[in-house]
């Protein structure tokens, strides 16, 4: 039925209204009561109407409300319909638009309760600081009974049922193996659990409730509530790739379904010195200036400044260490005391958003003004005295217009890192490592040579490059190819990167037992990041 519905000092607002007939015993036979919905094309506001106007066979009539109405909450109206459903009679439209009104999210969990072979749990939901929701579980449904799943938060939706990764969870299975209602349940399919990623949802915190929403065969849905944290990317990917077997293709689909797309559209803000701490005598005014970053572990950091101070070139630098605050908190007395030692002038910077290395690195810039920057992760330490001298001269006479990086090797003398080149043709070119595990001996007479990319973890470059290029990309979970990323903007904006075979500097083996399992799977992450950023780029890049 059209009607008109009217409230407040408001326009009146054009409107259907689907509503069925129910016994009100109060009006002694005289009457009967009604139960509808009200539809607009644009809201109405219940707790403003006045009237309902509609025409009917004796003309125009008006319907009233009550200065002494009820008015629920929209998550308390869907129990009040289901109350007064089996009152209601009208047509088969009018029965099923309220059965479909009495099902909606009414904050409850609706699919356990279910008399269907249909159930869900969910392990794991966050809300990934500006990259969106990501969800894991499992939904049980041998009979196929379930249309689809979709994410609500707010007035934002996502059907993740087509985009979720599904994975094998025999517990489930087992679980609930003996109840009668599974029947069906083939005790060899196990594929039940899933993760699902959904970009770009609650990216300034959800404005409504977050649910998940059960389509069914019969056209009603079931609601499940979720109860979300809010988490880095790498606080996420940390916590679900443990779940994950590395060779398996369910790792494979998760990483171009959910954790690729999750990095990739990652906007989290920059890494921030929240506080300084001077020792020694920093000299602001210098033109250059050591930056040192570490990604928490300290363990290296009183070997490396010992061998900063006993090479007169480093010792007198102004030296930026840059770390997260809780890690170099704990170490904070020991290099003050050690600083203090060796006469070095340092200051210690707690950042703040730093999970890698290049985070600390630009934490560390961020707190010193010189226009030259030697960087240098912690977990590199000289070969010998000189080294800095040598870098800066390269870099000096090409007129400052490079990043200059040195060759460095393991402990052991075999060869870590010595440039990385363009190979291939096209589409089909690569970035390569080359010489890697190749003794020492091969760069003999190697040459001053320009590369495709140079790497932050040492080299020297202008501070007014880095700035141009914005510093290092979000949108990865670790280093490696955080630092590729930015030799590559650098190379773009006209600062190339030249490697040095000549100074070299070692690599110490840096403790990766402890989580070796998800860093192996966060590296193939970045790379598909990486190579969705930069491969048509690369595939007309020069050198």
């Amino acid at each position: 039925m059209r009607v008109i519905a009217v409230g407040g000092s408001g326009a009146p607002v054009l409107a259907e209204l689907t509503s069925g007939t129910f016994e009100r015993e109060d009006l002694g036979g005289g009457g009967q009561g009604f139960a509808g919905l009200v539809e607009a094309k644009e809201p109405v506001d219940a707790a403003a109407l006045r009237s309902l106007f509609f025409r009917g066979k004796e003309g125009w009539r008006c319907v009233r409300v009550y200065e002494q109405r009820v008015l629920r909450e929209p998550t308390e109206t869907p129990s009040h319909i289901r109350a007064m459903l089996p009152r209601v009679s009208g047509s088969a439209e009018v029965t099923a638009k309220l059965n479909v009104a009495a099902h909606r999210y009414d904050g409850q969990d609706t699919v356990s309760g279910l008399e269907k072979p249909v159930r869900l749990g969910i392990d794991f939901a966050a809300i990934v600081d500006d990259g969106g929701i990501v969800v894991s579980g499992w939904l049980l449904d041998p009979d196929r009974l379930v249309g689809s799943v979709t994410l609500h938060a707010g007035a934002q939706s996502a059907v993740l049922d087509e985009r979720w990764t599904r994975q094998a969870r025999p517990d489930v299975t087992r679980a609930f193996a003996d109840d009668a209602l599974f029947a069906s349940l083939n005790p060899q399919h196990n594929r039940h659990g899933f993760i699902a990623f959904a970009p770009r949802m609650a990216e300034h915190g959800a404005t409504g409730p977050i649910y998940l929403e059960l389509s069914l065969e019969d056209g009603l849905p079931a609601h499940y509530p979720l109860v979300t944290t809010r988490l880095t990317a790498r606080q996420v990917i940390e916590r679900l790739l443990a779940t994950l077997d590395p060779n398996s293709s369910t790792a494979l689909n998760a990483i171009e379904r959910q954790f690729g797309p999750m990095v990739q559209s990652l906007q989290r803000g920059k890494p921030v010195a929240a506080e300084t701490d001077d020792i020694g005598a920093f000299d602001e005014t210098a033109p250059l200036a050591l930056v040192i970053g570490t990604d928490g572990r300290t363990g290296d950091l009183d070997i490396l400044l010992a061998l900063l101070a006993l090479d007169p070139e480093t010792r007198k630098l102004p030296i930026v260490l840059a770390g997260p605050s809780e890690s170099l908190d704990e170490v904070g007395s020991e290099i003050r005391r050690l600083a203090g030692f060796y006469g070095l002038a340092i200051r210690v910077v707690y950042g703040e958003r730093i999970e890698d290395r290049c985070d600390a690195l630009e934490a560390g810039i961020s707190a010193t003004k010189s226009e030259t920057l030697a960087l240098m992760s912690a977990h590199i330490l000289p070969r010998g005295p000189g080294w800095l001298s040598r870098l800066e001269a390269a870099y000096r006479s090409r007129g400052g217009k490079y990043l200059v990086s040195p060759a460095i090797l393991f402990e052991d003398g075999s060869i870590r890192w010595a440039g990385i080149w363009l190979e291939g043709e096209g589409q089909g070119r690569t970035l390569a490592e080359r010489y890697v595990g190749y003794p020492r001996a091969v760069l003999d007479g190697a040459e001053p040579a320009e590369v495709t990319a140079g790497t932050p973890d040492c080299c020297m470059v202008s501070r007014a490059a880095f700035e141009e290029v914005e510093g290092f990309t979000r949108g990865y979970v670790g280093s490696a190819e955080k630092g590729l990323d930015l030799a590559l903007k650098l190379k773009l904006a006209g600062t190339a990167s030249l490697w040095l075979p000549e100074v070299e500097m070692l690599g110490a083996e840096e403790d990766i037992e402890a989580g070796a399992h998800w860093r192996r799977l966060a590296r193939r992450i970045d790379r598909w990041a990486f190579e969705r950023r930069w491969s048509l780029v690369m595939s007309n890049m020069g050198g």
